[in-house]
């Protein structure tokens, strides 16, 4: 009986020390990693990755998805990044001509 109650105790005792580790411990996010909560339960993916829910299933996008996507993503900012960078030298030769032309004078 005592071995019992002393087998229980230590389980007890042991139970909370880990809940409370558990609860203590901080959760480490890599950079380019986010933690989503879906129903309560978390889970660590890529920052920006899609998920489908079908009925009760919860299916993340696979990493071919992913990288595709992310790369149509990148095509898309760098055209417009290239367009906005061909206005500015646009501009700032119509700048320099027009200071050409005060130094002319």
């Amino acid at each position: 009986m005592r071995k019992t109650f002393l087998f229980l105790v230590s389980i007890l005792v042991l139970t909370a020390i880990l809940t409370i580790t558990a609860k203590a411990a901080e959760v480490i996010v890599a950079p380019g990693m986010e933690i989503i909560r879906i129903h309560g339960v978390e889970y660590l993916v890529p920052k920006g990755t899609k998920f489908r829910k079908r009925g009760g299933v919860i299916s993340f996008e696979g990493v071919d998805e992913y990288m595709v996507r992310r790369l149509v993503e990148y095509d898309k900012r760098l055209a417009a990044m290239e367009k906005e960078i061909e206005q500015l030298k646009r501009v700032l030769s119509e700048t320099q001509k027009g200071v050409d032309r005060l130094l002319n004078r």
